[in-house]
């Protein structure tokens, strides 16, 4: 032991010495995986739910707006005959056999003082007309909407809905429309997500009303793909945190022989910033989602690993951010993503930098470059989730969300609020005769002309196919008339350079205002209906709820 050198003795640990290390280092980072992974987990978890429970919002809307159209037209239909001649003469003289004929021809039902002489017993969803002769009152027209899987069935196409989720009438708790379940299985209709039993089946539903009467419409959407997701994503979690540990593991063993055991002023040095850089690289790698926090930590702490001076933050060699003494003529620059666009320069003291600290932050800044491309990630996928593909505008989702806020703000702060619903006219003949690279054209021109006419703080949007949505703020529904005209006008001027012919594109408008107290389901149905009247009075036209 005498004849040993001093030096080999405290630069040789032993195999003991490795397994301490080891495990210490096991140890810190078990606790902070554990939790980040627990986090992770719930994270994940909420975000699988609420994209459930907005594909439910979004399937209900779409779904109620169908059935609003149908009802309008059912109105409709009961209002022209309520009008005629021949019903009311026949009201008025009794003409049974007279009723029946107009009742089967026109698929109504005939009510006269409370008791249905014609037709069929009216669906829950129907519209009634009142048939009135001078001031005597004859009888009631009443169109139905029929409540079976064949209405139902359209009411899921027109809707968008995928194949797992179901679309539901309710009628005092009953299920109705439905043939193919068991008859008697009561379904509650929340008005927020929640998980329910339907025949011994878990689904997340959620209600809306029909529109008419105490009907409502109930989306479903399987539960169970959810609890297998989060199994599954636990499982991979249990696995990716245990090669994580036998990785860091490992390598702090083989690295152990490196670490001095002396216990002098540079070596605990040294230590203390071997530990602060493991501390470094998980707060980056729980960052992940926000650039700016992510440049502050990789700056702060390069700097003090380093030693160094000062610090600058280059973009495209323009300083971004500086911070200490940037004069020193000795510096380290690190590249912070593959191109090169984004560099640390760190400047050394005038006793240059640290021992192993250009090691270390060399590696931080390595554990950075990934958290950052992480982030930009994160940020492309969060622009695609809210945005058309196709158009740039908003998408359906977002605009949903955002009328959400405006709404409560618009009450909170009592300012106006208008949303325009706008759809092409006659756009499925562009795709026949053109073809759909033609009509991709014509969506985008229109896209372009909302976002042209709107303000900063307008969010136009596309709900799907040629249907577009602008959402004004502080507007009232003449100022959205206003703005729906000027749309209207430049879009019937334009002319797009279509190969093989002339085409000509107009757009019907429908206007609903917050300023009459809708809530958002309201606002949205009132909009619709609106343009479902532009459409009906010729098309090109704007119409107010």
């Amino acid at each position: 032991m005498a004849g040993r050198p001093l030096a080999g003795m405290l630069a040789a640990p032993s195999a003991h010495t490795r397994l301490r290390v080891a495990l210490g280092v096991t140890l810190l980072l078990v606790a902070p995986l554990a939790v980040g992974a627990w986090v992770l987990d719930r994270v994940a978890a909420s975000s699988d739910r609420a994209r459930v429970d907005q594909a439910l919002v979004e399937t209900l809307d779409a779904a109620h707006r169908a059935l609003a159209r149908q009802l309008a037209a059912a109105a409709s239909r009961a209002a022209a005959l309520a009008a005629d001649t021949p019903v009311q003469s026949a009201l008025l003289h009794n003409d049974t056999a007279r009723l029946t004929r107009i009742a089967a021809t026109d698929r109504v039902s005939i009510v006269v003082d409370g008791r249905r002489v014609a037709g069929p017993t009216p669906s829950p969803l129907a519209e009634r007309a009142v048939v009135v002769s001078g001031r005597r009152q004859l009888g009631e027209i009443i169109a139905s909407v029929p409540v079976d899987a064949k209405t139902m069935a359209q009411l899921e196409h027109q809707s968008l809905v995928r194949p797992a989720t179901r679309l539901l009438l309710v009628r005092d708790g009953h299920i109705v429309g439905r043939d193919e379940l068991p008859r008697g299985i009561r379904l509650p209709a929340p008005p927020r997500p929640k998980v329910v039993d339907v025949g011994h089946v878990w689904y997340v539903a959620l209600a809306v009303g029909a529109g008419v009467g105490s009907a409502k419409i109930v989306a479903l959407a399987p539960d169970s793909p959810l609890t297998s997701t989060s199994s599954h994503r636990r499982l991979w979690l249990v696995v990716a945190i245990l090669a994580t540990l036998t990785t860091a593991a490992l390598a702090a063993s083989f690295a152990a022989p490196a670490l001095p055991r002396n216990l002098g002023p540079n070596a605990r040095g040294e230590r203390r910033r071997a530990r602060h850089s493991v501390d470094v690289i998980g707060e980056v790698l729980a960052s992940t989602h926000d650039r700016d926090r992510l440049l502050q930590v990789l700056l702060a702490t390069t700097m003090e690993v380093t030693g160094a001076d000062g610090v600058r933050l280059l973009e495209r060699n323009r300083v971004v951010t500086a911070e200490g003494d940037t004069r020193g003529p000795r510096r380290l620059e690190l590249e912070l993503d593959p191109e090169g666009e984004t560099r640390l320069v760190l400047h050394a003291p005038p006793g240059g930098f640290e021992p192993g600290g250009t090691d270390l932050a060399r590696s931080i800044v390595a554990q950075g470059r990934i958290a950052l491309e992480n982030a930009r990630l994160h940020r492309l996928a969060e622009e695609q989730a809210v945005t058309d593909d196709l158009t740039g505008l908003a998408n359906r989702r977002h605009f949903l969300y955002r009328l959400d806020l405006e709404l409560q703000r618009s009450q909170r702060m009592d300012e106006p609020l208008a949303i325009v619903f706008a759809d092409l006219d006659h756009f499925k003949d562009v795709n026949d005769r053109f073809g759909h690279d033609a009509g991709d054209e014509v969506l985008r021109l229109f896209a372009n002309i909302l976002r042209d006419h709107s303000r900063t703080i307008d969010l136009p949007a596309r709900l799907g196919g040629e249907e577009f949505a602008v959402l004004l703020t502080g507007t009232d529904a003449e100022g959205a008339r206003s703005f729906a005209e000027r749309v209207r006008a430049t879009t019937a001027a334009l002319r797009p350079p279509i190969p093989g012919g002339s085409l000509r594109v107009t757009a019907s408008f429908g206007i609903a205002s917050s300023a009459i107290g809708l809530s958002r389901q309201e606002l949205m149905t009132a909009a619709d209906a609106a343009l479902y009247h532009a459409k009906a009075s010729g098309r090109n036209t704007v119409t107010i709820a």
